[in-house]
C-alpha cells in the first residue's frame, strides 16, 4: 500500500484561483443591453480561455509526473533484477 503522506513537492500545487481572472457578471438588463451583453461575453471567453489554459498545464504537469514515476518504476524493478541476478541459484525464492 502507498505511503498517502509522501510528497515531492516541495509546495503546494497552484489553486485555479490564482489564475483565473474575476468572475464577471451578466448585465441586469440582458442581451437587450447589447453593448454590455458583449463585453460579458468577452469576458466570459477570457474566463473560460484562462481555466482552459490551466487545465493545460495541469495535464501537462501529471503527464510528466506520471513519467518521472513510471522512470523510478524502472529503476527499482532493474535494481530488484540485478540482485536477482547475483544470488546463486539456490538461494533465489
Amino acid at each position: 500500500m502507498p505511503d498517502q503522506t509522501a510528497t515531492n513537492m516541495e509546495a503546494a500545487y497552484p489553486s485555479v484561483d490564482g489564475f483565473l481572472p474575476p468572475e464577471p457578471d451578466p448585465p441586469a438588463e440582458g442581451v437587450r443591453d447589447f453593448e454590455n451583453f458583449k463585453k460579458y461575453m468577452d469576458a466570459v471567453n477570457e474566463y473560460v480561455r484562462a481555466a482552459q489554459k490551466y487545465i493545460d498545464g495541469a495535464t501537462n504537469d501529471a503527464n510528466d509526473i506520471i513519467k518521472k514515476r513510471n522512470d523510478a518504476v524502472q529503476k527499482a524493478q532493474q535494481m530488484v533484477d540485478r540482485y536477482n541476478a547475483s544470488l546463486p541459484k539456490e538461494e533465489k525464492k
